[in-house]
């Protein structure tokens, strides 16, 4: 029986189409994982018989939600360990799906597909799955999880509580330049493909610093801005530690402030208190500061690594830089009070992305023309570097070689924590198997199997195993 199943009413949530006869487990936490977390969900289904997925995602165009992608998955048949079973998916981030599992509320619980017989139909009984792309309006209803991927330690975070679970892989991150950053490499940043953690630092504290700052070069004065997550993000929570900044500490961090133009960004934002407003007036809490009570100006940051990544990917050849103004002295940022603090001219942008997000903010092909992939602290994984990059299907064995050694150390492991009953205990022991395989870690990283060193906790120094 399904833990929660015997809690909801008195927390005042769904438990619509919850039966007792049947095992009802939800999943939450970081993206880092997610293709390889639903590769190793369905193969588990696969293994016992018949079963039926359905998958959404309302945030992205219908022609790209694949299984993989989408916000919300959910699977019906029999689960080994569990006999009969759904299993629904539903991706927050680390730090917010960590909390979701500590810390279960009307607040913290995320949204999972309805469970009914329309959203997740039965198996067809013919050994083939039912996928029911309900892509728009999907019913989603708000409930607790019982297991959580995170891109970082529980330590790592400010919740509290003892989960169960551990490491099940290792997520590999790198530092990527934005489009125009590649565009000027003939010039201005010509021979500037490295940065250091403390020129990270340095960057991070001021939200934005003159190129001279990575070149040495004092004719260098073009601008590079910082773009990243909001701190409910495991990737900014990784590179924080890893590059000795601190997990905790408040940046200054920007966002994209129209989103709407393709190719080239008009103006970028300090994020804002509150989240605020972008430049057609639309709210955007999500980009609020939620996890270490510090909701201040350039502390929050974008709610999606794909976000970035498609910005990474777009010019800034003229980009005004925004920032919000409380004109009317009420302590709120309200629609209309973002001010340009700059007008229009050329700036950079600089961020890190998970290893498949940056191989796809890129470009696949010949010379691609799209976000510029740098080294850090002088490492660079060897594919990252060349000139003909493939679409992200999986790391090669040089890359792999370059992280496994400790050589690269921008990684983290990726954690499957869980409640401690019994049937959590059985996914999280068929999950960490499965996952345990290169081919179903793909391209996020590194199966534990493949290390030949480890570290502590994230940030620490990576030694030989």
């Amino acid at each position: 029986m399904k833990l929660k199943s015997l809690f909801l009413g008195a927390l005042g949530l769904s438990t619509v189409g919850i039966g007792h006869s049947q095992v009802v487990i939800d999943i939450t936490g970081a993206t880092a994982f997610r293709a390889a977390a639903t590769a190793s969900i369905q193969a588990a289904f696969a293994a016992g018989g018949d079963y039926s997925v359905s998958f959404s995602n309302t945030d992205i165009a219908a022609a790209v939600t694949t299984r993989n992608n989408g916000s919300y998955q959910a699977w019906r048949g029999t689960f080994p360990g569990l006999g009969s079973a759904i299993i629904r998916t539903s991706w927050n981030g680390s730090v917010e799906g960590v909390r979701a599992l500590a810390v279960p509320n009307v607040t913290n619980n995320a949204s999972f597909i309805e469970n009914n017989a329309t959203n997740i139909p039965a198996p067809t009984g013919v050994g083939a799955p039912v996928v029911e792309w309900t892509f728009a309006n999907t019913p989603l209803v708000q409930d607790a999880a019982e297991l959580a991927f995170s891109d970082v330690a529980q330590s790592s975070t400010p919740v509290a509580g003892t989960l169960a679970g551990g490491p099940v892989g290792v997520v590999v991150f790198t530092m990527v330049a934005n489009k125009t950053w590649r565009d000027d490499s003939a010039s201005s940043t010509a021979g500037l493909t490295n940065v250091t953690s403390q020129q990270f630092r340095a960057l991070a504290a001021a939200g934005n610093a003159k190129l001279s700052l990575f070149s040495g070069n004092t004719a260098n004065t073009t601008r590079v801005y910082l773009v990243g997550r909001n701190d409910g993000s495991g990737t900014r929570t990784v590179y924080l530690a890893e590059t000795g900044f601190g997990i905790s500490e408040a940046v200054r961090q920007y966002v994209a402030h129209d989103r709407s133009n393709t190719l080239a960004i008009p103006s970028i934002l300090l994020t804002a208190q509150g989240g605020a407003f972008n430049l057609q007036n639309v709210a955007t809490p999500a980009y609020r500061s939620t996890v270490w009570g510090k909701d201040q100006d350039g502390n929050g940051g974008y709610s999606s690594s794909g976000d970035i990544r498609t910005d990474l990917g777009k010019t800034t050849a003229s980009t005004g830089v925004w920032a919000f103004e409380d004109n009317d002295l009420s302590g709120t940022y309200e629609a209309g009070e973002d001010s340009e603090l700059v007008t229009p001219a050329k700036v950079y942008l600089l961020s890190w992305l998970t290893y498949s997000d940056a191989r796809t903010a890129r470009g696949a092909g010949v010379n691609p023309t799209g976000a510029a992939i740098l080294s850090y602290n002088g490492a660079i994984l060897p594919t990252l570097s060349s000139t003909t990059l493939a679409a992200p299907s999986t790391m090669n064995a040089a890359d792999k070689a370059i992280v496994a050694s400790g050589r690269y150390t921008a990684w983290s492991y990726q954690q499957l924590y869980h409640l401690n009953t019994p049937d959590t205990t059985a996914v999280f022991t068929e999950l960490s198997s499965r996952l345990n395989v290169p081919a179903v870690v793909g391209a996020a990283g590194l199966a534990l199997s493949e290390m030949q060193s480890s570290r502590v906790s994230d940030g620490t120094v990576v030694q030989p195993n």
